[in-house]
């Protein structure tokens, strides 16, 4: 080598070894061993970026004694993650620790059973056995208030990380994490149903971040980048969470199953920014800690009065303040223009604003029925800040007509359309429409052409009556069969007591989706986020309704809709839930095909003299970035 090039790099090697500034040394106390509900957080330190900040991070599981707070206060920059309740208690207790952030906007803690026991609410819980681990009683306790129960009116049975007593059927529920022991128990083929304590009287955080009051003060500085990175981690996994399982097995769990750490990372990761949305990991909100705060002060577990100033932290720099992000920021007007009456075809929009969890999430949304002009499209278009939903059919026939729109999601993964016959004339088939009358709607003429072609008939071998929506001719025989809706006039009749045949047509040939979300081009290209928060709170209220239809149904009815019958309504949501998930299943909400739209294009062109391609009119981005992070 050059005697030279050789001095020049000994040099610079010398000057850079000088000028780097020492590492701050930093230890991080974990409140559970390493696995991927630390996936964050492992993956910045596996992949050095504490260290490019500056950090020194070492990184310690819990131990046996499970004193993470007292180690945290007795320790020189000690971080550490807890649980939110046991922090609420700690600082009734005056112990000087403050939370800064954290990992989870939600606890994955909760009630576990069989799903073959059928319990989905927590009405059930009266008279049972619950296994309970041994910090869990606070949970307990709070959950059975909120449902006005007492310990007496169950009998709680003292239960470790052992899923064994439910199997055996020794309890019937136990408590447990949506991320460990319900991944499992199914893993174990014993599928379960899940009561989450933060939506039934728990509400708080899970693996919080926390520092002494001393630390915060004296280096918030230090306190912000260990967030940042942190959370940089965290963004790392949500972008691709199957080598974020990997790399935490292998680097750091090597004795965990893959298959199961990839499970329960897919069900942490909707939980990483379930409150505020997307871009909020870290945030917190004051409300959820006055919330949890009052709960715990209800149920007597506190031993001095606390409000959430006395949790959170006020002292990092104004210039990186601590990321309350729903506290500091006005929620967002929204206005959602539905197209028809609020009812349980809307069950999960409905839901999730009773709830309170869009404006949680930042925004606040008005639901508007649909009036006689059903001017969906014009108004949306027209409107500042508005979303809408539409059939599919509605949108492309607005599309070509160079209205500016595009879909970005889906109720219904198929239309409810079908033809409905009384049972006794013996309908079961395409087939057996020869030689009957039906009656179809002014605006259904297309759907039973494509039923008609894809079954091999023709329209001449029957009888085709231009007819309204009514059932009338039906039940006077006028007609053996009428367009209408499964979701709809099919309970109607059922309700009734007329036992009815249905022949959807989606199952025949007829490609289309129902109730699409829609806005304008101008508002998706502006506010993407916006969109993608509305989707995010929407599909969790579709969720949260799939897991108590009927407990769903009273609420439309004693909220929304006083006038219509609560049978009615509950059996009509079981058929929604079955239309929400046709194609993709649980986990997939307001997801869409492309081939689905490719064939309703392809049928709409057939007939329309301005041909489209479904990029004219369809984003599938949103949807599936959404469905990527369900279990």
């Amino acid at each position: 080598m050059n005697p030279l090039r050789l001095l020049t790099l000994m040099l610079a090697s010398a000057f850079a070894a000088v000028a780097a500034p020492p590492l701050t040394p930093v230890t991080f106390q974990l409140d559970w061993k390493f696995n991927v509900q630390f996936a964050g957080i492992l993956t910045a330190h596996a992949r050095g970026w504490y260290r490019e900040a500056g950090l020194d991070v070492t990184l310690l599981p819990v131990d046996a004694d499970n004193k993470v707070l007292e180690r945290v206060v007795a320790g020189t920059n000690w971080v550490g993650c807890i649980d939110g309740g046991v922090l609420v208690a700690a600082r009734a207790q005056g112990v000087p620790v403050r939370a800064f952030g954290t990992m989870l906007q939600g606890t994955p803690n909760g009630l576990l059973s069989l799903k073959s026991r059928g319990f989905t609410q927590p009405s059930q819980l009266r008279g049972k056995r619950i296994g309970v681990h041994a910090d869990g009683n606070r949970a307990i306790d709070l959950v059975l208030a909120a449902q006005g129960l007492k310990p007496a009116d169950v009998t709680l049975v003292p239960s470790e990380h052992d899923v064994s007593p439910l199997i055996r059927g020794d309890i019937d529920f136990l408590q447990g994490y949506l991320i460990d022991e319900a991944v499992e128990l199914e893993a174990r083929g014993h599928p379960v149903n899940f009561l989450p304590y933060d939506e039934y009287g728990f509400p708080g955080y899970s693996q919080v971040y926390v520092a002494t009051e001393t630390m915060l003060r004296s280096n918030p500085g230090l306190v912000r980048r260990i967030l940042d990175i942190s959370n940089r981690g965290w963004r790392e996994v949500l972008r691709d969470p199957a080598t974020a399982a990997q790399l935490v097995v292998s680097r750091y769990s090597p004795d965990y199953d893959l298959a199961q750490q990839r499970a329960s990372l897919a069900r942490l990761l909707p939980l990483l920014t379930r409150e505020s949305g997307p871009d909020s990991l870290g945030s917190m909100r004051l409300a959820t800690w006055q919330a949890m705060v009052e709960s715990y002060s209800r149920a007597g577990l506190t031993t001095r009065p606390l409000s959430a100033s006395d949790i959170v932290t006020d002292a990092l720099p104004p210039s990186a303040p601590i990321p309350l992000i729903a506290e500091m920021r006005p929620p967002v007007p929204l206005t959602f223009q539905l197209d028809w009456k609020p009812n349980a075809q809307f069950a999960g929009l409905l839901l999730a604003q009773e709830k309170g969890w869009f404006r949680e999430a930042g925004l606040d949304v008005t639901f508007l029925p649909v009036d006689g002009g059903m001017k969906m499209v014009e108004r949306v278009v027209a409107g500042t800040n508005w979303l809408g939903c539409a059939e599919s059919g509605v949108l492309l026939a607005a599309r070509a007509r160079g209205a500016p729109i595009r879909a970005f999601a889906t109720m219904l993964q198929g239309s409810p359309m079908s033809l409905i016959s009384k049972k006794t004339v013996g309908i079961t088939q395409p087939a057996d429409l020869i030689g009957k009358k039906l009656g179809i709607h002014p605006d259904g003429q297309q759907a039973l052409d494509i039923l008609l072609q894809h079954s091999g008939l023709r329209r001449d071998q029957m009888t085709v009556l231009e007819k309204p929506h009514d059932l009338s001719p039906l039940l006077s025989g006028e007609c053996d069969a009428v367009q209408g809706y499964l979701i709809d006039e099919a309970v109607s009749l059922e309700t009734r007591g007329v036992p009815v045949n249905i022949l959807p047509f989606h199952r025949h040939g007829y490609a289309a989706y129902s109730q699409v979300y829609f806005t304008s081009d101008a508002f998706l290209a502006r506010h993407p986020e916006v969109v993608e928060t509305f989707l995010n709170v929407a599909n969790r209220g579709w969720r949260a309704a799939a897991d108590d239809i009927p407990g769903t149904a009273r609420l439309i009815v004693h909220r929304f809709a006083p006038l219509l019958d609560l049978p009615y309504q509950e059996k009509s949501l079981e058929k929604v839930i079955e239309l929400m998930r046709l194609e993709t299943g649980p986990g997939g909400e307001g997801r869409m095909k492309r081939d689905t739209w490719d064939r309703a294009m392809t049928a709409f062109n057939a007939a329309s003299p301005h041909p489209l391609k479904t990029d004219d009119l369809v984003e599938f981005r949103i949807a599936d970035k959404l469905a990527a992070t369900q279990p």
